[in-house]
C-alpha cells in the first residue's frame, strides 16, 4: 500500500525508541503510543500457515504488503517466534493472540479459574518475557473468542474477567511495558449478552475488537449463496449494541476498535460474491472511523468453510483492490 514503508519506518523508530508517537513520513500522520493511526486504518492478515514465507506468497500473489501481521500461541508455545522476531525487525505490527488451551492436548482443559489462581503463570511469565525482549509495542490478546459457545465449559464471563485481570497484571510485573491489550469476541448476535460481560475493565483494554465472517452456513455443510452478508451486516450488529448497552457495563466505547479477523466464504460457482464482500469493507471504514484496523483471515478451515482469498484471481483482484484503498492511505 502506498503508505507503508513510511509506516513501517515510523514504526521501526516508534517502538525501538521511547514507544512515543511519530510522524508518519510525508503524511502528517502518526502512530500513538497504543498503535493508533492518526489517519487512515491499519490493515493485517493471518495466514495458513502462520509463516513469513506463507506471509511472503500472500503478498507477493497481491503486490502489496500489509501492516500487521496476526499469530497465535497456546500455553506451550515458545513466544516469539524466530519469524515473529524477523516480522518485528523489519517494523511490521506484531498481533498476538494467547489462547489459554494446548493445541496437541485438546482434552485437557484450562479453565479461566486456573488462570486466575496462577497455575499457568510459569508459562505466561515466558510469554511476557519475550514479548518484552522485543523492545516494540505489540498487539496482545487473551484468549480470543470468551464468548464462542464451544469455549462456554472453560468458565463464566466473571472468570474470564478475573482471569484477564490477573493476566495483566503478570505481564505488568514481568516488564511488559510494550503490550498494547486487545480483547476480541466473537460479536456474534448470539453471544453478546456473553461478550458484553465478558468485559474485563477499562483500565486493561486498550482497543475493543471483534470478528465479521460471511459464513453462509458453512459450518453446517449448508454453504448457499442465499445466505451471503455484506460486510456491513457481518460487521455492525455488535456494534450497534456496544452503543445500545456500554453505559450499563461501563465499557468505553471511545477506544479504538479492531476487527481482529475478517473474512467471506468462497462460493465455488459465484466467486465475484465473495469479491463483493471485500469489495464493501471501505465504505464501512469509512462510515465508522471509530474502527481503526482490520485484519485479513487467509484460511481454509474445511472444505466448505474455505477463506482463503488470495487462490481465485476474481476475490484476490478484490482484496488487491482493498489494500490500495485511500481508506487505508489515510
Amino acid at each position: 500500500m502506498s503508505r507503508l514503508s513510511g509506516l513501517l519506518a515510523a514504526v521501526s523508530v516508534l517502538l525501538s525508541t521511547s514507544c512515543a508517537g511519530s510522524a508518519l513520513s510525508g503524511r502528517g500522520c502518526a502512530l500513538s503510543e497504543r498503535l493508533v493511526p492518526s489517519c487512515g486504518v491499519l490493515l493485517g492478515v493471518e495466514t495458513d500457515p502462520p509463516t513469513n514465507e506463507q506471509l511472503r506468497h500472500v503478498e507477493a500473489s497481491l503486490g502489496n504488503q500489509f501492516e500487521m501481521v496476526h499469530r497465535f500461541h497456546d500455553l506451550d508455545d515458545p513466544m516469539p517466534s524466530a519469524d515473529e522476531r524477523a516480522l518485528v525487525a523489519h517494523g511490521r505490527i506484531l498481533q498476538i493472540s494467547i489462547d489459554a488451551r494446548f493445541y496437541n492436548r485438546p482434552h485437557q482443559i484450562v479453565t479461566w479459574q486456573d488462570v486466575a489462581a496462577g497455575n499457568e503463570d510459569a508459562a505466561l511469565t515466558r510469554m511476557a518475557e519475550g514479548i518484552s525482549s522485543l523492545k516494540r509495542r505489540v498487539f496482545v490478546t487473551f484468549d480470543h473468542e470468551p464468548d464462542l459457545p464451544r469455549r462456554f465449559g472453560v468458565g463464566t464471563a466473571a472468570d474470564f474477567v478475573v482471569a484477564w485481570r490477573h493476566v495483566h497484571a503478570l505481564f505488568a510485573r514481568a516488564g511488559a511495558n510494550n503490550v498494547v491489550w486487545v480483547w476480541v469476541v466473537t460479536g456474534s448476535p448470539t453471544t453478546q449478552s456473553f461478550a458484553v460481560s465478558a468485559w474485563p475493565g477499562n483500565d486493561v483494554v486498550d482497543w475493543i475488537s471483534w470478528e465479521s465472517y460471511n459464513g453462509s452456513g458453512c459450518r453446517a455443510y449448508q454453504l448457499s449463496p442465499d445466505r451471503y452478508q455484506s460486510f456491513a451486516q457481518t460487521t455492525l450488529p455488535f456494534l450497534r449494541y456496544l452503543d445500545a448497552v456500554h453505559d450499563r457495563y461501563n465499557i468505553d466505547i471511545a477506544k479504538p476498535m479492531m476487527i481482529s479477523e475478517a473474512g467471506s466464504v468462497i462460493y465455488p460457482s459465484r466467486p465475484e460474491l465473495t469479491a463483493q464482500w471485500y469489495r464493501g469493507i471501505p465504505a464501512v471504514l469509512r462510515s465508522h472511523p471509530q474502527i481503526k484496523a482490520v485484519s485479513l483471515w487467509d484460511h481454509v478451515g474445511t472444505a466448505a468453510c474455505n477463506y482463503r482469498f488470495d487462490g481465485i484471481s476474481k476475490i484476490s483482484d478484490a482484496v488487491r483492490s482493498l489494500s490500495k484503498s485511500p481508506v487505508f492511505d489515510g
